[in-house]
């Protein structure tokens, strides 16, 4: 982890302590492993509010990964259903019209073309 995030997790979990405005959960787990041992507590405290926070973080971090990989999964099945769409057009217009189409880039040409004019790739047949 980031060491500078890792510092700002220590400053978030020291201003609670000193502030007096403790996670609930992270202080009762600290006082009870201190055996009420005030100042042994505040040091559980921070490690333990540290970790909460990291674990936080990490998860954040996941969640908004997922729904990018979901929100490019949705972009590129809507891309490709309009690429569909524009073909079906294509051939209800004029189906000798576009016939050939370039493996490498996707272009489309009609039957007089037998290379791609962009890259020289030989078309194929669709």
């Amino acid at each position: 982890m980031d060491k500078h995030l890792e510092d700002k997790f220590y400053e978030i979990a020291c201003d609670e302590v000193i502030k007096k405005n403790m996670s609930k959960s992270a202080w009762g787990r600290a006082f009870s492993e201190s055996k009420g041992d005030i100042q042994l507590a505040s040091a559980l405290y921070i490690e333990i509010r540290v970790g909460q926070l990291r674990r936080d973080h990490e998860e954040e971090t996941q969640r908004r990964i997922e729904e990018r990989i979901r929100r490019e999964q949705i972009e590129e099945r809507i891309r490709r259903e309009q690429e569909a769409r524009r073909q079906e057009e294509e051939k209800r217009q004029d189906p000798e019209a576009i016939v050939r189409q370039c493996p490498k880039d996707g272009s489309r040409y009609n039957k007089s073309f037998e290379v791609c004019l962009y890259c020289g790739t030989r078309l194929t047949r669709i």
